[in-house]
C-alpha cells in the first residue's frame, strides 16, 4: 500500500519518494526498468524471427537534407560554402519554415555563437549567453540551443569540426555498433553469426509509403513493397488531396489530421472497392485501459496520474503536442488523464482486414517534418503480430504506443474530432490484441532468458533487473495446472509492462546503448584495432 511519499515503478516495487535524492533513485529505478523490458522484447523479436526462419533486418533513417548540407558544407572549401548557403536561403525563401533549411541555419548559430563564446572576453560571452537565452525564450527546443548548451564547456576546439564528427560517430554507432551488440547477446542464446541485417530505410517526404504486407514474414523486407497500380496510385492522390484540403481548413477547430513530427497516416488500398478513409494518429485517453496499469513517473500526494502522463512532449515549455490541429493534436482539459497514441498503420491494418486479403494497409508520410520511412518497433510487433510485416523497421521512438482495441475501451475525447467507424469492427481489433499480448509475452520471456545467459554483455546497473522482470512475469501470469502460463491473463495483458516501459519516452537506440554498454565497449576496441 502506497503513502504520500511513495512512488510504485513499473515493476510493482514500492520506493521512497520524500526527498529530492529519493526522486532521482526513483527515476533512475524506472529507466533502468524501461530499458530491460524493452530490451528483452527486441532481443525476444529477433530470436522469434530465427526460430520461424524469417529475415531480420533493422534500417537506419537516411540523414535529412538538412544534415547532408551541414556534412557537406564542413568537408567544402570557400566557394562551395557559399553555394550550400544560397541554397539554403533559397529553400527559405520557398518555405520560411522549412525544416532541413532551419537545421542548418541554426547549427551554423550554434557554432558561431559557441566561437565567440570560448574566444571573446568576457563581453563577448555575455553577448553569446544573451542570445542564446534570447532564443530559448521563444524557441526552447531550438538547435541553436541544444548545442550551446551542450559544447560551451569545451574549450579550444573547432565546433563545426567537432559537432559534425560527433553527429558522424552517432550515425555510426546506430547503424552498426549497436546490431553487432545485439548478435553478441542473441549469440549466447543459438549461433546466430550474422542473421541481423542492417539497412537504409528508404529517404522520405509528404506522400512517400510504409506498406504492410500480408503473409510476408518470410520474405525479405525490399520484397514487401507493392508494384504501383491504378488502385494504389488512386488511393495516394485521394489522400494527398484530402490532406491539403483538411491543413488549409480556416477555423483552428476543424482540421482532423496531424501533419507535425513523426506524422503517418494509415490508408488501405482496396482494389476491388476503392477505400478512401483515412487514419491519421490518434492520441487516446487510456486512464481505465487495463493494459497501462502503471501511473507513470509524475503523480500527486495521492498516486494519481496528473500532467497527461504518457503526453509527447509533455516537459517541453512549448508544449508542441497541445497545440492545434494540425501541428498538434489540441488541448487537453483534465490534466489527470494517461494518455496515448494510436498509429494510422495498425489502424489501417484493422480496417484492411474487414474487407479481405486483397487489400494491403500502408503509411504515408503526412507534412514535411516526416522524413522516416520505416515501422517503429512497436508498431513492427503489431504487424507481425498480424500478419502484415513492414517494408522497414528502425529502431526510433514509439513512445506512449498502443495497438488499437475497440472505443469502449479508449476515450477519443482528445482533442481530435473521433471517426467512430474507426474501431467499430471490435471483434477484428480485440481477436489482434489477444495474438499481439501473447506474442510480446512470449518475446519478453524468451529475451529474458537469453539476457540471463549473457552477463557479461549486459550493464551492471541493468542486469539485476532481467531476473526481476522475470520474477514480475511469472508473479502476474504464473502457472496454471496444466499450461505453462495463465492464457486468459496473457491475452488481456501479456503487453502490459512494454506499453508502461513504453509511456517512459526514449528512443529504442538509446535504450539498448545503454543496456548493452559492456557489447559496445568491447566492439569499439575491435573497430579501433582492426587490421582487415
Amino acid at each position: 500500500m502506497t503513502t504520500p511519499t511513495t512512488r510504485i515503478t513499473i515493476l510493482g516495487k514500492e520506493l521512497d519518494y520524500e526527498t529530492n535524492d529519493n526522486k532521482q533513485a526513483y527515476n533512475k529505478q524506472v529507466d533502468l526498468e524501461s530499458d530491460v523490458i524493452i530490451t528483452s522484447v527486441i532481443i525476444g523479436f529477433i530470436l522469434t524471427r530465427f526460430y520461424q526462419n524469417q529475415p531480420c533486418q533493422f534500417d537506419i533513417e537516411h540523414p535529412t537534407l538538412g544534415e547532408e548540407l551541414l556534412l557537406e558544407y564542413f568537408s567544402s572549401g570557400e566557394d562551395a560554402k557559399k553555394q550550400i548557403e544560397q541554397k539554403v536561403e533559397k529553400l527559405l525563401l520557398e518555405n520560411i519554415k522549412c525544416v532541413d533549411a532551419n537545421f542548418f541555419k541554426q547549427s551554423l548559430k550554434a557554432i558561431n555563437l559557441l566561437t565567440m563564446y570560448s574566444e571573446g572576453d568576457e563581453a563577448k560571452q555575455k553577448e553569446a549567453e544573451a542570445t542564446v537565452a534570447s532564443v530559448k525564450k521563444h524557441m526552447p527546443t531550438s538547435r541553436t540551443v541544444k548545442l550551446f548548451e551542450k559544447y560551451k564547456n569545451l574549450k579550444d576546439i573547432n565546433y563545426g569540426e567537432r559537432i559534425v564528427e560527433d553527429f558522424v560517430k552517432e550515425m555510426e554507432l546506430n547503424s552498426y555498433n549497436l546490431l553487432d551488440a545485439l548478435s553478441f547477446v542473441v549469440g549466447c542464446e543459438v549461433e546466430i553469426g550474422s542473421f541481423i541485417k542492417d539497412g537504409q530505410s528508404p529517404f522520405g517526404s509528404e506522400g512517400k509509403l510504409i506498406t504492410g504486407k500480408q503473409g510476408s514474414a518470410t520474405e525479405s523486407a525490399k520484397k514487401r513493397n507493392r508494384p504501383l497500380t491504378y488502385s494504389k496510385a488512386d488511393m495516394i492522390k485521394n489522400a494527398i488531396a484530402e490532406i491539403e484540403i483538411d491543413r488549409n481548413k480556416k477555423a483552428p477547430d476543424q482540421p482532423t489530421i496531424y501533419t507535425g513530427r513523426g506524422a503517418y497516416t494509415g490508408l488501405v488500398d482496396n482494389p476491388i472497392s476503392a477505400n478512401h478513409k483515412l487514419f491519421p494518429t490518434r492520441r487516446v485517453n487510456v486512464t481505465t485501459y487495463t493494459m497501462r496499469k502503471w501511473q507513470g513517473k509524475t503523480v500527486d500526494s495521492k498516486n494519481e496520474p496528473r500532467e497527461n502522463w504518457g503526453l509527447i512532449g509533455w516537459d517541453n515549455p512549448d508544449q508542441p503536442n497541445l497545440k492545434p490541429l494540425p501541428k498538434g493534436f489540441g488541448q487537453i482539459n483534465n490534466d489527470k488523464i494517461k494518455v496515448a497514441y494510436i498509429h494510422g498503420m495498425c489502424s489501417a491494418i484493422v480496417e484492411s482486414s474487414k474487407y479481405g486479403p486483397w487489400c494491403t494497409p500502408y503509411e504515408m508520410a503526412t507534412g514535411t517534418e516526416t522524413t522516416k520511412m520505416a515501422s517503429c518497433f512497436p508498431c513492427s510487433t503489431y504487424m507481425y503480430s498480424t500478419g502484415f510485416p513492414p517494408s522497414s523497421i528502425h529502431l526510433g521512438r514509439g513512445e506512449s504506443w498502443v495497438p488499437p482495441h475497440s472505443c469502449k475501451v479508449f476515450e477519443q475525447k482528445l482533442g481530435q474530432p473521433v471517426d467512430e467507424s474507426l474501431f467499430s469492427q471490435c471483434e477484428i481489433a480485440d481477436a489482434f490484441q489477444k495474438g499481439w499480448n501473447r506474442d510480446i509475452y512470449h518475446q519478453m520471456k524468451i529475451g529474458l532468458d537469453c539476457m540471463l545467459k549473457a552477463e557479461k554483455y549486459i550493464d551492471n546497473d541493468h542486469y539485476p533487473l532481467v531476473s526481476d522482470t522475470k520474477d514480475r512475469l511469472q508473479q502476474l501470469f504464473g502457472n496454471d495446472p496444466g499450461q505453462p502460463y495463465k492464457l486468459k491473463e496473457v491475452n488481456a495483458s501479456g503487453g502490459g509492462l512494454f506499453l508502461d516501459a513504453l509511456s517512459n519516452h526514449d528512443s529504442e537506440i538509446k535504450r539498448l546503448t545503454r543496456t548493452l554498454k559492456p557489447a559496445l565497449d568491447v566492439i569499439k576496441v575491435m573497430t579501433k584495432h582492426s587490421y582487415t
